[in-house]
């Protein structure tokens, strides 16, 4: 039986890509990479906020 493909990052959901990054965030990373990957996770949850907010 053949392995499943993993999805393309590109085609994650703004949601998804949220829970990616929390996972990622709560690993030993170098610093550039995680000033990297914060700043992308602090964009994203402020969009979601700014979309369902009334």
């Amino acid at each position: 039986m053949p392995a499943a493909k993993a999805r393309p990052v590109d085609h994650l959901g703004i949601r998804d890509r949220i829970e990616m990054l929390e996972r990622a965030l709560c690993r030993p990373l170098p610093y550039g990479e995680r000033k990297e990957l914060r700043a992308e996770y602090l964009l994203l949850t402020e969009l979601m906020e700014n979309t369902y907010a009334e």
